[in-house]
């Protein structure tokens, strides 16, 4: 909702809101959907979806629920929960019953819907495992046959979020020698976030913070480079935790920080007491080598909380340098009894020797619905739901800044022919109304398997279809839009699909501005620069980076086409539409004048681009159109043999990945991208991924185009205008900050690119 200051009343705010609360309501309850869900777009949130369960599909091996009458969504649909490719194993699913009416809806012969679902209960199971630490040679002693007892800590996946089961010592003594899954965990009433568990190195200098996420930061105090030892200081939200002294790599003893200023230090140490009445005490302990914090978590005494492994201690080029390579901590704060905790529409079902249950019943389902299960999950139907067409998913929202892994449904032997399609890989566009896609990959191979891991060149394929669908809101008439390698663009027609820009918005949720209130769109701008209520017209340009490229009166009387300004540019030597606006209504409030916009579509023309066959797509070739139906596809095959060795990570193109399970008996493998959140402060304290030393940069190049501007005469007669919209008086509605753009649904969808570019 825009918001009014200066000179705008508050009845004019109710006027202006009142036209258009209904749709934003709507939209914000699905605030963060992309019309693709594609797994390339860097916005405020990153939306994690499992295939499309669609009327037609079967309730096969990888979907069926009990007895066939119910839908199972687990890791190998769904890369929203954990998932172990190496070894299979899982630890989270969730099966879905479908009602129609107050009955169980029948199932065809064929194992597919006969009906279209009215309510669903979905019932939820995780189970808890074992987990290593990241740095491998944390260690606690030998067994009484003399092998070392690896420390290990028990952790439990729970909508989307990791926690470590809270036992004063949360970790397991000799868990044997190879397979920790099966070994004792602890009571699992009791839960704890992990932050963060890296065995990545970190260089820092005495006062250079390492960030670990949920404003945890350690610092190294002073660095002893003779002594090869290092004060390190942990903070929370800067308050002094815990400190301690600690050696460099040598593990031998334990030792505890006795130096006079430590001991006049630990007087600033806060108790961090939360209201669950968590605290972290000023006891450390050092494993020599490794800094280790206890407190008292929801009435457990002396729980680890955090590790911390100094590797090396050396001088730098100027100053002295600390190497950590092994982070571990739980945030306390976020500490929770399962039996005190319900998740959105979850109830606790359950708490057993082996597993947590939760169910969730009755939720009635209808067309483009998003309902919050619980924690980041939600589930979301399609915006088509009809008896003959309908499909639903969940999906996890993420919004913590660091990388995310989107994958798609495991391919094994006896699946690989049937593909990598839109609504069983989030990485590709899909339609949000119609659950369709326009990519696929494909491999065209009779007998892979564990025993025959190889694709010769020109057996992989990647095919762009490019699909139909309607505009939003008022405006009439349809567009074709597609998919290509995680972004969202379109082509400049059905058969020049050659050619292509990025869409930046469609949207049908009406927006009531003010004059000289301007829509916000990264460095786009909508804006009505004059509104004549009495002609029943507004005159609205379009800038980008505060440059006019076109504008245009519009008068609210007549047809829809009448209704709607179309922007036509010069693109790449081509007339194409680069934006459509459907003028709704104006109307005077007690001071203001507004319009309301009821349906935008604008498409970014900078970043057209035209691809050939010569152009370089690491190890796919585009080979050039194929014409089905009329329309153009664009048709990509593997310029070399690729080989499913097991245990490997292979890079397709434009940071798409096959990643190939480790096991030589079976085959098993995925599709994957990786889509990053980062934070808009200038301090990103989220992960500790951007602490590591080198980062990488890349290079753009600007696309040149003719973008001739729309010539419009402005003719202010009759019109309330605004002489300088750039000094207005009302509050920007800004979407784009700091390069992170927030996503609005419902009726429309913003898009933005994996590069991080319009």
């Amino acid at each position: 909702m825009l918001i009014p200051i200066g000179t705008a009343t508050a009845a004019d705010s109710a006027a202006g809101s009142a036209v258009d609360d209904a749709a934003n309501n709507a939209a914000s309850s699905a605030a963060n959907n992309t019309a693709g869900y594609a797994a390339g777009y860097t916005s405020a949130s990153v939306d994690i979806r499992s295939s499309i369960i669609f009327k037609d599909t079967p309730v096969d091996y990888a979907l069926k629920g009990d007895d066939f009458d119910s839908w199972a969504i687990t890791p190998m649909i769904w890369s929203g929960v954990y998932y172990k490719i190496n070894t299979n194993a899982s630890t989270e699913k969730m099966y879905i019953y479908p009602y129609s009416g107050s009955s169980p809806m029948t199932f065809n012969e064929d194992h597919t819907a006969a009906e279209r679902p009215s309510k669903v209960d979905i019932y939820y199971e995780t189970f808890p495992i074992v987990t290593n630490y990241s740095y491998k040679n944390w260690t606690y002693g030998v067994t009484d046959e003399g092998k070392s007892q690896y420390g290990v800590y028990s952790t439990i996946n729970l909508f989307g979020d990791s926690y470590v089961l809270i036992s004063p010592d949360n970790y397991v003594l000799n868990p044997g020698e190879k397979e920790l899954e099966y070994k004792y965990t602890p009571e699992m009433t009791k839960l704890v976030e992990l932050v963060i568990d890296k065995s990545s190195k970190y260089n820092r200098s005495a006062g250079e913070e390492i960030s670990l996420g949920n404003g945890y930061v350690v610092i190294p105090e002073e660095i002893d480079v003779m002594r090869q030892k290092v004060k390190l200081n942990l903070y929370k939200d800067d308050v002094l935790l815990d400190s301690a002294v600690v050696y460099a790599g040598s593990g031998s003893s334990n030792c505890s920080d006795d130096d006079d200023d430590d001991n006049d230090r630990s007087k600033d140490k806060s108790d961090s007491s939360s209201d669950t009445g968590n605290t972290a005490n000023s006891a450390s302990y050092d494993n020599s080598d490794t800094m280790i914090s206890k407190g008292d978590v929801l009435g457990e005494k002396n729980v680890t909380y955090f590790r911390c492994r100094v590797s090396s201690i050396f001088d730098g080029a100027d100053h002295p340098i600390v190497e950590i390579n092994g982070v571990w901590l739980i945030d306390f704060e976020t500490a929770f009894e399962v039996e005190d905790a319900d998740f959105g529409y979850f109830k606790e079902d359950g708490i057993g020797p082996d597993s947590i249950k939760y169910k969730a019943e009755n939720i009635g389902v209808t067309e483009n619905t998003t309902i919050p299960l619980g924690g980041k999950t939600n589930f979301e139907t399609l915006g088509i739901f009809l008896p003959h067409s309908w499909g639903f998913y969940v999906k996890n929202i993420e919004t913590a800044a660091k990388s995310y892994e989107i994958r798609s449904h495991i391919l094994t032997s006896d699946n690989y022919k049937e593909g990598i399609e839109a609504f069983n890989f989030a990485g590709f566009y899909s339609d949000r109304y119609t659950g369709t896609g326009s990519e696929k990959f494909s491999i065209l191979v009779d007998d892979l398997g564990y025993s025959n891991r190889v694709i010769p060149e020109g057996c992989l394929t990647y095919v762009i279809t490019p699909v139909s669908t309607n505009y939003r809101g008022g405006l009439e008439g349809n567009y074709y839009v597609m998919g290509l390698l995680g972004n969202t663009y379109i082509p400049f027609s059905e058969t020049n699909t050659q050619k292509m820009m990025e869409l930046l918005i469609t949207t049908g949720v009406k927006r009531t501005l003010a004059v000289g209130q301007p829509f916000v769109l990264g460095n786009y701008s909508i804006v009505p620069t004059a509104i004549d209520v009495a002609g029943n017209k507004v005159y609205l340009e379009i800038l980008r980076d505060g440059e006019s490229i076109g504008n245009s009166t519009v008068s609210t009387n007549g047809d829809e086409a009448g209704k709607t300004w179309t922007l036509n540019k010069t693109v790449l030597g081509d007339e194409v539409t680069v934006a459509k606006i459907y003028v709704d209504m104006v109307f005077q409030g007690d001071s203001d004048s507004f319009v309301v916009l009821e349906g935008i579509w604008l498409a970014d023309y900078t970043t057209a681009r035209e691809i050939s066959t010569s152009d370089e797509f690491e190890k796919l070739d585009f080979i050039g159109q194929n014409n089905v139906d009329g329309i153009n596809q664009l048709v990509f095959i593997s310029n070399e043999e690729i080989v499913l060795e097991s245990n490997k990570k292979i890079e397709l193109t434009d940071g798409f990945t096959l990643k190939v399970a480790s096991n030589r008996s079976t085959l098993r493998f995925y599709l994957s991208t990786t889509e990053s959140l980062r934070n808009s402060s200038s301090s990103d304290r989220s992960t500790g991924d951007s602490e590591n030393e080198s980062k990488d940069t890349n290079d753009t190049n600007d696309t040149e185009i003719s973008a001739d501007s729309a010539s419009v005469e402005n003719s202010n007669s009759g019109f309330a205008s605004d002489s300088d919209s750039s000094s207005s008086s009302w509050k920007s509605d800004v979407i784009a900050a700091s390069g992170i753009l927030t996503i609005f649904a419902g009726a429309g969808f913003l898009f933005w690119n994996k590069n991080g570019k319009k």
